[in-house]
């Protein structure tokens, strides 16, 4: 019975290795939009919580480069922040080039970032919303480049890459953001991706439809981007937007941690666009992403045990299931990629754990 599941577990875990492979093959050109007409009306959504630390500078940045569109309204979402936060945006804002007609801060009294975001699509009614986070220091041209990606009629949500500066390749935040990065521009050459990043993430409401986001979760991010795909449009990564941390800190492993919760949560509560998603192009990254984020994990950490469970039945050295599936799990775990994927692993597994748990990380606070 154990090496029958043992091949089940095989089974599973090949399959994302297999579509690995298969976008590595993939020969697909330079993303190309068919442009159409630009937004009339364009909001910059900055949710923040206890940013302290990043509000001004956020602000400059962000000041910069929207100033020169007219149509472009900045709106500051301070969640319950207890540092001032919302205090100094506006000061900053009162004192800056952009005028008091294109600004607005707006205190919320109940914390989190979903909440903070479903708020604002209940006052915001213009064309194309841009959203950004406090901590992302985004390269210039990101605004042009959005509306851009924005102005093909078949794509609903562009988000950019992130990328860590100065940073050695044993390092995981690295090793994490290039293979996924890659992974996410080639879906999106193809059709759409289910991973997006809230650092900036830009849709146009019509995208959306009627939508809010649920609030016991977090992942607004994915959240949009399914959404999106649900309601027929591409949801995508452009490689042009691109943006770190303002002091180039690696996310933490909570970080880690929140974020894959929050995926899983997302893949799993729209499971269904495997079979009814109207872009059918969509329906093999959906159910590649939770191969990858849901089930892989567990079957790594379940042929893990397997095959120690075995070979301690049988330990002897031969071609047995046992001692080969134990041979090949050490070999893993002393190369570089093998370490990497068994923190991956364990980030995953935390992270469901602590679903069926109850613990949620719709509220928090910034932690680089």
């Amino acid at each position: 019975m154990q090496e029958e599941i043992q091949i089940i577990l095989v089974i599973v875990i090949f399959i994302p290795i297999i579509y690995w492979v298969k976008m590595k093959l993939s020969r697909v050109e330079k993303m190309l939009f068919d442009e159409g007409d630009r937004a009339n009306e364009i909001s910059i959504l900055l949710p923040m919580r206890n940013e302290k630390k990043n509000v001004i500078r956020k602000l400059k940045s962000i000041i910069e480069e929207i100033t020169g569109f007219e149509n472009t309204k900045l709106y500051i979402f301070d969640s319950c922040s207890d540092d001032g936060t919302g205090e100094l945006a506006r000061e900053f804002l009162k004192s800056s080039k952009l005028p008091k007609s294109r600004w607005e801060v707006i205190s919320l009294e109940i914390p989190g970032k979903s909440f903070a975001i479903n708020r604002a699509l209940e006052i915001i009614n213009s064309d194309v919303v841009i959203m950004s986070d406090a901590d992302a220091l985004v390269s210039p041209g990101w605004m042009n480049n959005a509306l851009e990606a924005l102005s093909d009629e078949d794509i609903g949500v562009v988000s950019g890459i992130e990328y860590e500066a100065n940073r050695n390749s044993e390092d995981f935040n690295t090793y994490y953001r290039r293979n996924s990065n890659f992974l996410r521009v080639m879906e999106s050459k193809i059709d759409s991706t289910t991973v997006l990043e809230g650092s900036l993430i830009a849709w146009k409401t019509s995208a959306l439809g009627d939508f809010q986001l649920n609030e016991n979760m977090n992942a607004d991010d994915a959240q949009i981007g399914l959404r999106a795909i649900r309601r027929g449009y591409r949801s995508i990564i452009d490689e042009r937007i691109r943006f770190s941390g303002f002091d180039e800190e690696s996310r933490s492993f909570s970080d880690s941690v929140r974020r894959s919760q929050g995926l899983s949560k997302a893949l799993i509560l729209n499971a269904d666009l495997i079979f009814t998603s109207k872009r059918k192009k969509a329906r093999g990254v959906i159910l590649n992403s939770l191969f990858l984020y849901v089930l892989f994990p567990w079957s790594i950490a379940l042929f893990t045990v397997n095959s120690i469970t075995g070979f301690f039945q049988d330990s002897s050295i031969s071609l047995s299931w046992s001692f080969v599936s134990v041979s090949l799990i050490a070999i893993i775990l002393i190369s570089g990629h093998g370490r990497m994927l068994s923190k991956g692993v364990i980030i995953s597994i935390i992270a469901h754990c602590q679903i069926v748990l109850g613990k949620s990380y719709k509220s928090w606070n910034p932690r680089r």
